[in-house]
């Protein structure tokens, strides 16, 4: 069969959701990370953009309400990117470790590894795109 699709962005009955959920909210409320374009939006940081893919690549895209990061936010991206970076020098030492008893069944275990790589892709990409200092 086809795969089925469904906009969860373009939700009719959800207000203004567009606005404040993203790539996160859909993880935390379904389970899952969705597929290009994402939508990531820091709310207390005052950042909006949209992760796509094109070509094996990924660009950042902001609209007209939003601009690219200033430096504070620039900088707020980068600690949290590097923060990031070294948490994940250790989650592949703890699943290699634990896999054969692990707490964490390996499905959902493969969707947070799904969701970190999303968050550090995303972070990467808008660093890139905005000129990261």
């Amino acid at each position: 069969g086809e795969e089925l699709y469904f906009d969860y962005y373009g939700c009719a009955d959800c207000d203004d959701t567009y606005s404040y959920w993203g790539t996160p909210e859909m993880m935390r409320d379904f389970g899952f990370v969705d597929n290009y374009p994402q939508n990531w939006i820091f709310l207390k940081q005052n950042i909006s953009l949209y992760i796509y893919e094109e070509d094996d690549y990924l660009y950042a895209w902001w609209d007209e309400e939003s601009h690219k990061p200033n430096a504070q936010q620039k900088q707020y991206l980068k600690y949290n990117l590097d923060r990031l970076l070294i948490m994940g020098d250790g989650y592949e030492l703890y699943f290699n470790n634990t896999k054969d008893n692990a707490v964490i069944p390996s499905n959902e275990w493969n969707t947070i590894i799904q969701y970190y790589q999303a968050v550090v892709d995303a972070l990467e990409t808008v660093l890139e795109e905005a000129g990261e200092e």
